[in-house]
């Protein structure tokens, strides 16, 4: 099938899925520029360049030994790190315009209610869960506007779950950041970073909730005051108005 490419592009999806066998065939083919026809014996000149795709880390796969490292370093020549779309949201209304311009131009343009409701979504599925769900939202809004309540109610996460995806939205932007930051070295001290921004954003926000009130605090936090108070120095929020806490009384 490459020869069907000579001369132009091979696009390569879930690369990190390829078997171990076809790696090295692949690899042989980077290295020599050839390709052997089944069937033939004689190897055919081959000029193709290589794009891939893999939702995977390659260099973990490496370590794991389930990629080879020699095929890696061979097409990691330029790496381009698409965030999912779930960290893009700015991305969703112009996606969703390309996509019903396609099967369903009618719809359009989206009330932005409508607009509002995707970018609210989690998207684990990153563009195709996107394209499918437009698609199945215009079938079910039979050539009216399209609104939240045509979608798959698979999309539709009660409020718990809701907050608790935001959450994990946020933290995997943040993990996300942190390691394109770092590269090309591999990030360090990803925990310890991590749980110092967050004590540090939920202690301040419940002492000033409960008036600087450590044993309330504490209650809250289901710990005890000595280390309530340790982590309130420890993140410059001691000052805050301890006028209602017992131990000033």
């Amino acid at each position: 099938m490459l020869q069907l490419a000579d001369g132009g592009t091979v696009f390569l999806d879930e690369l990190a899925d390829i078997p171990l066998p076809v790696q090295v065939k692949l690899l042989r083919v980077l290295e020599h520029n050839e390709v052997l026809p089944v069937g033939g014996n004689q190897p055919q000149p081959l000029n193709i360049r290589i794009l891939s795709a893999t939702h995977r880390d390659l260099s973990k796969c490496v370590a794991e030994g389930t990629f080879r490292h020699d095929l890696y370093y061979r097409l990691n020549v330029f790496q381009i790190h698409l965030p999912p779309l779930r960290e893009r949201k700015d991305d969703i209304p112009l996606l969703a315009e390309q996509f019903l311009r396609r099967f369903a131009p009618q719809a359009l343009p989206l009330a932005q209610t409508t607009v509002d409701y995707l970018k609210s979504l989690p998207w684990f599925g990153n563009v195709r869960e996107l394209q499918n769900a437009l698609e199945h939202a215009a079938i079910v809004a039979r050539d009216q506007a399209i609104s939240p309540e045509h979608f798959p109610p698979a999309l539709a996460p009660s409020s718990e779950n809701a907050s608790g995806s935001a959450l994990a939205s946020s933290l995997r932007a943040w993990i996300a950041e942190r390691i394109q930051k770092s590269a090309p070295e591999a990030p360090s001290n990803l925990y310890a970073d991590l749980l110092r921004e967050i004590e540090a954003v939920l202690f301040e926000d419940i002492i000033r909730r409960v008036e600087g009130n450590r044993w309330v605090a504490a209650q809250w936090l289901g710990l005890n005051r000595a280390t309530v108070r340790k982590k309130l120095a420890l993140y410059n929020l001691a000052d805050i108005d301890r006028s209602h806490d017992e131990e000033d009384a």
